[in-house]
């Protein structure tokens, strides 16, 4: 749950993410050429590594989000493999949207099964919102390049490391230039926002979980310097600060 008072930096996730809108001023979310007004009981399904960007209409007055990710496990079991999760706006009963947002607040992410209540209800809000939806830009057919899968394997494998594209171009043997051109086509997105989602996902990890790193240490894993750096790339994605957001993970997850 996420009270949006500030814009959102263009970003990717690696898993499939539905943005609910449930009260407050309507939420703008920017896709390609798309540019949607979210108003409250309306939801856009957002597809994995789909570019996306939000921020409130109203400087006043923030936007109450709910953002749900879906972890591609779950996408192979039950219904919910059979469900669409392409790039679509729709509406969804408030009353389901209120029972997915109690079920988030008061149990934790193990209890969240998609074979007990939390996927039924996820099940019930897709189903139902497919009578009334609008299409967004789809995905696109991408080449396949080895050389980019070799430079996916070497940012994940290096995100403690201090590294630029230019290096991350010549490990892959290609000009800069080529390289972001190339990644852009094959990955649909840039080589920066890619490795900010990586280190956005290595980032909630460690901060959710049980060693307890501190936030120094959290920084300094995934490529950062110094901790205000860090603390600022990760409000600019999340809306939170690393600190808020793991005590809203301990507290309500």
């Amino acid at each position: 749950m996420v009270s949006l008072n500030q814009k959102l930096v263009k970003h990717v996730h690696s898993y499939p993410q539905l943005i609910m809108c449930l009260d407050g001023a309507p939420a703008i979310y920017r896709s390609d050429n798309a540019q949607i007004s979210l108003r409250p009981h309306q939801m856009v399904v957002v597809p994995a590594w789909r570019e996306h960007s939000c921020e409130p209409s109203s400087s006043r007055r923030p936007s109450h989000c709910l953002a749900i990710h879906l972890n591609t496990d779950w996408l192979d079991e039950g219904s919910i493999g059979s469900l669409d999760l392409s790039h679509r706006v729709a509406h969804f009963n408030p009353k389901l949207g209120m029972s997915l947002r109690h079920i988030i607040e008061s149990t934790e992410p193990a209890d969240r099964d998609v074979s007990g209540e939390f996927g039924e209800r996820l099940v019930d809000l897709l189903s139902d919102s497919d009578r009334r939806t609008w299409r967004l830009p789809g995905a696109r057919d991408t080449p396949v390049d080895f050389r980019i899968r070799k430079a996916c394997a070497y940012m994940n494998e290096n995100l403690h490391a201090a590294w630029d594209l230019g290096q991350i171009a010549r490990h892959c043997a290609m000009s800069r230039p080529h390289f972001n051109f190339q990644f852009k086509a094959v990955m649909g997105t840039t080589p920066a926002i890619y490795a900010n989602e990586l280190r956005m996902r290595k980032a909630t990890r460690l901060l959710c979980g049980p060693a307890r790193l501190s936030i120094s240490e959290i920084s300094e894993a995934i490529g950062f310097s110094a901790s205000a750096n860090f603390i600022r790339f990760f409000r600019n994605h999340v809306g939170l600060s690393p600190n808020r957001f793991r005590l809203s993970f301990r507290t309500v997850a």
